[in-house]
């Protein structure tokens, strides 16, 4: 058994302290301690004087003494300002910009947004923009306007403003004034937006009519003069980029001339002008004539005679054409 014997320290024994060494030390102790507290007090002074400054700022110099109202409404400033619930006096810096649009656009519906400004002199500048119906579709009771935003602006509503489109298929629905239009089949009122905010960007011309009763043939009307079949919801932004192509192709022949383009082959459109009584043949893009991919056809045409339908109507028919992604 081996053992290990603890290393010497060849530091010398401390001595011990003389009294007055000891007393000195203490001393030097309880100074640094009230050096210490008397800088923490100082700390909490000071804090305590800002929070002071902070509340007179915010309770006592800043308060709001008036309102503002800028912008054309059909609304009297009075309603704007009773709907801000605003209150005179009231803390400016804690005034909630946010809260008074909410409050100012879901009391007065036909107000679309609103901007709010803070002047340090007290005053509060109230900037609101109008929103208009356009569009509506049918419910219990009468018509319900609602915006491009779908925000209910009217209901019941009798009269139909000019240039209001008809959404069909929204079913369901909330019709409170001020709140969005919402309904049981949210999917619809979603795609609804979507359709709005893709046809709006890609420019394509104005929708005089929007069907989503059957979610597996989605139509959008442009402009009265071309029908947009989408088939269902995907790839939209890629079927509106293929239409927008047709559109300036076939824009002339659509004057007077509804025309149906189907979208709903994937990177595949087809035309066909859906103003004449008789069938449509199809072409695949090498002149020889296919089955028509769209399955409209006309009760009164014969799809086995009809060169002699062409000639009873008198009507010149032209082939559907086929435009791919590619063009």
């Amino acid at each position: 058994m081996t053992v290990i014997g603890m290393k010497k320290s060849n530091k010398p024994p401390e001595e011990p302290l003389s009294k007055n060494e000891r007393i000195r030390r203490h001393n030097e102790n309880i100074k640094k301690n009230k050096r210490r507290w008397n800088k923490a007090f100082l700390a909490v002074l000071l804090t305590a004087a800002l929070v002071c400054v902070a509340v007179l700022v915010v309770f006592v110099f800043f308060r709001t003494d008036g309102i503002r109202i800028e912008g054309t409404t059909r609304y009297t400033d009075r309603q704007i300002a009773d709907a801000s619930a605003i209150e005179a006096g009231s803390p400016l810096l804690l005034l909630n910009g946010k809260e008074v649009e909410e409050r100012i656009i879901t009391s007065l519906p036909y107000i679309g947004a609103v901007e709010v400004k803070k002047e340090f002199s007290g005053l509060v500048v109230l900037t609101v923009t109008e929103t208009n119906p356009a569009f509506y579709t049918t419910a219990p009771g009468g018509f319900v306007l609602f915006d491009a935003s779908g925000k209910v602006v009217e209901y019941p509503a009798t009269v139909l403003p000019e240039g209001c489109v008809e959404v069909k298929g929204l079913t369901n629905i909330s019709t409170k004034p001020g709140y969005a239009l919402q309904s049981m089949e949210n999917e619809k009122f979603y795609l609804f937006l979507e359709l709005s905010s893709l046809c709006n960007q890609a420019a394509i011309g104005t929708v005089t009519g929007m069907d989503l009763s059957d979610l597996y043939d989605i139509r959008v009307v442009i402009d009265d003069a071309f029908i947009l079949s989408f088939g269902n919801s995907e790839n939209l932004e890629n079927k509106l980029a293929i239409a927008s192509q047709i559109m300036l192709r076939e824009g002339e022949s659509a004057v007077g001339n509804m025309k149906l383009i189907d979208l709903s082959y994937g990177n595949e459109a087809f035309v066909r002008d859906v103003t004449h009584t008789t069938a449509v043949a199809v072409t695949d893009g090498t002149g020889e004539p296919t089955s028509d991919p769209s399955g409209e056809t006309n009760d009164a045409s014969d799809e086995n005679d009809e060169d002699k339908q062409d000639e009873e109507s008198n009507e010149t028919v032209a082939d559907t054409t086929v435009l791919t992604a590619e063009g």
